[in-house]
């Protein structure tokens, strides 16, 4: 359990994933974008990213959960934070970046899908906006959701991302770039169980 003051989300990357998937895996589906069963490399070192001319993306992912209300009223708004009371709202909140286009951000127009899945309710999905802190301005993806009725206990959510084919990205250098569409999936496999999400009792 865990809970710091939201200054920006830069402060709150605690959880990092990269993952380099491409259409020819099993987990891809070209119609739904990405079908997740908890098989994911979790290594931070896991290979070199390809250039704009390459054969995948090399995908990372940020992603951190903040207090927004509900009932009953949390201690404050954007704190972060891993354990709400059932009936307060979870704000998910992700940044990426794609090491095939030299670290670039995953933003509104190079993204064919941001969501959250939520075991029971499915496919939330999240939205990209730029987000001022003082005279600081960040963009990242988010969605509140609601845990107003959901069961007690762990709630083991994932956050994908899906980049569009580099080629599709408006930038004169990846125009003729063989990389496809790819997805970026975080996950809480691997992590230390009382950093996961969780719903507790009022």
């Amino acid at each position: 359990h865990h809970r710091s003051q939201c200054r920006g989300y830069s402060c709150h990357r605690r959880r990092r994933h990269r993952s380099r998937l491409s259409p020819d895996d099993d987990h891809f589906d070209h119609n739904d974008h990405f079908n997740h069963d908890g098989d994911f490399d979790h290594d931070d070192d896991g290979g070199q990213p390809a250039g704009p001319g390459g054969h995948g993306h090399l995908v990372v992912v940020y992603v951190d959960t903040v207090t927004g209300g509900g009932t009953p009223k949390p201690a404050g708004t954007c704190l972060e934070e891993n354990q709400f009371v059932q009936g307060q709202l979870v704000v998910f909140r992700m940044y990426a970046d794609d090491s095939s286009a030299g670290g670039a951000a995953l933003t509104a127009g190079n993204v064919e899908a941001a969501y959250v899945t939520v075991p029971g309710v499915g496919k939330i999905p999240m939205e990209y906006g730029a987000h001022k802190t003082g005279a600081t301005t960040v963009g990242y993806w988010e969605i509140p959701w609601s845990t107003k009725g959901y069961p007690i206990g762990t709630l083991n959510f994932t956050v994908t991302v899906v980049a569009k084919p580099l080629a599709k990205w408006g930038v004169p250098a990846y125009a003729h770039s063989k990389v496809p569409a790819q997805a970026g999936v975080f996950s809480q496999k691997g992590w230390a169980s009382e950093s996961d999400l969780t719903v507790v009792a009022p």
